[in-house]
């Protein structure tokens, strides 16, 4: 997503030594960036549910979740 964005930007000249400022205007492009958080969620998910099919460890998921169901 790109934005524009006015502004007045000083600058300072310098007349006979005597500093002077001066306002111009000034365009800058802004950029919106979205990231994703793979790391934090996605990523141990996968593993976690890959490692769990993958060792047929599947009615240990189910206990674990009944658990937490019965807890809360």
């Amino acid at each position: 997503m790109e934005n524009n964005v006015f502004s007045i930007q000083q600058d300072v000249v310098y007349f006979f030594g005597i500093p002077i400022v001066v306002p111009r205007p000034f365009e800058q492009r802004m950029y919106t960036y979205i990231a994703l958080n793979a790391g934090g969620a996605i990523l141990p998910l996968i593993t976690t549910l890959f490692l769990l099919f993958s060792l047929h460890a599947l009615p240990l998921l189910l206990v674990i979740v009944e658990t937490i169901m019965i807890i809360y």
